[in-house]
C-alpha cells in the first residue's frame, strides 16, 4: 500500500540481478491482464465440460489466438496515436469527450456494436444496406491501419443479386 514491492525468483544472482529481475517483472501488468482477459470476459476461460483432451487443446490454442488479436489490437493502435502525438475521443459513453491516447481493445470494439448489414428485397430486386461508420468508427479504423471503404463494400449496389463475397 506505500508503494513497496516484494520480487521473489529461483534464479542464480549471476544469470538474474536483482536490477535485472525488477526491470523484467515491472511489465508483469500486461503479463496478468491477458491472464485476466483469459480467465473473464472477453474471453472467459473457464472449467468446462469438455471430455476430450485434443478439444481442451483446441479450446486453449483458439483463445490464446483471440488473445493475441486483442493485445496486436491494441498495441497497434496505442503505438500509432503515439507516433501521431494524438489521442482517441468517443469511446467511453458517459465521457466521450474524454480522450486517451491507451484504448483498449474491449472499449474500441465497443464502439462497433449496433452495426448492421441488411438484406432488402424491393422491386423484386435483392439491396443490402449497412450502418454506416461514425468519426469514432473511421478513427479507430484508421489507427488501426485499415481501410474503412472495404467496410462499405459490404452493402450490395442495387441490381447485383448476392452479396459481395
Amino acid at each position: 500500500m506505500l508503494g513497496w514491492r516484494l520480487y521473489v525468483t529461483n534464479a542464480e544472482v549471476n544469470e538474474l540481478p536483482s536490477r535485472k529481475a525488477y526491470d523484467t517483472y515491472r511489465g508483469a501488468i500486461t503479463i496478468e491482464r491477458g491472464r485476466g482477459r483469459l480467465k473473464g470476459k472477453p474471453l472467459g476461460l473457464a472449467p468446462i465440460q469438455i471430455q476430450r483432451d485434443d478439444h481442451v487443446k483446441g479450446l486453449t490454442r483458439l483463445l490464446f489466438l483471440a488473445l493475441m488479436v486483442l493485445t496486436l489490437t491494441e498495441f497497434f493502435v496505442r503505438r500509432n496515436l503515439a507516433q501521431a502525438q494524438r489521442e482517441l475521443s468517443g469511446l467511453y459513453a458517459g465521457n466521450p469527450r474524454r480522450a486517451t491516447q491507451k484504448p483498449t481493445t474491449e472499449a474500441m470494439l465497443r464502439v462497433f456494436t449496433g452495426l448492421t448489414l441488411s438484406a432488402v428485397t424491393a422491386g423484386g430486386r435483392l439491396g443490402y444496406h449497412i450502418t454506416p461508420l461514425n468519426d469514432v468508427q473511421h478513427k479507430i479504423l484508421h489507427f488501426l491501419a485499415l481501410d474503412a471503404n472495404v467496410y462499405g463494400r459490404l452493402a450490395i449496389r442495387p441490381g447485383r443479386d448476392r452479396p459481395p463475397g
